[in-house]
C-alpha cells in the first residue's frame, strides 16, 4: 500500500490554492453584478408603480406609496417625489458590505428616465 507523498500533497495544494485566487475575484465580480441588475430591476417595479399612480391619480405623483422590497442585497432603494408632485427620483444606495458595489456607487433614475451611477465607472451600471 502506497500513499501520497509530501511533495505530491503541497503540489495539489498550491494549485487549490491558485485555482482559488483565480476564481475568487470573478465570483466576487458576479455577485455584485446580479446585486446591480436586481436593484436596477426592483427599480424599474418602482417607476412602473409610481407612472400607474400617475396615471390613475390626475396627473400627480403626491400620495403615491410603491412597494419595495427590502430584500435587495447589497443596496437600499427609496424613492423621492418632487414638492410639486410632477416628477421622482428613484434611488438605490449601496450598503456598506463586503461586496460593495464601488465600481458604480450609488444608482439613480428619475422620472424623465435619466439614469446616474456615482461611481468611477457609470457607463457600465445599467
Amino acid at each position: 500500500m502506497r500513499g501520497f507523498t509530501l511533495i505530491e500533497l503541497m503540489i495539489t495544494v498550491a494549485i487549490v490554492g491558485v485555482l482559488t485566487a483565480i476564481a475568487y475575484p470573478s465570483y466576487t465580480n458576479y455577485i455584485k453584478n446580479t446585486n446591480r441588475k436586481a436593484a436596477i430591476a426592483e427599480m424599474n417595479q418602482v417607476i412602473q408603480q409610481l407612472e400607474r399612480y400617475f396615471t390613475t391619480n390626475n396627473g400627480t405623483y403626491t400620495g403615491a406609496t410603491p412597494d419595495i422590497s427590502p430584500h435587495i442585497k447589497g443596496y437600499t432603494i427609496t424613492n423621492v417625489i418632487a414638492a410639486d408632485g410632477l416628477s421622482y427620483t428613484v434611488n438605490a444606495a449601496t450598503k456598506s458590505t463586503e461586496l460593495h458595489d464601488e465600481d458604480c456607487g450609488n444608482l439613480s433614475i428619475d422620472s424623465f428616465g435619466t439614469q446616474i451611477a456615482r461611481g468611477p465607472q457609470p457607463s457600465s451600471c445599467f
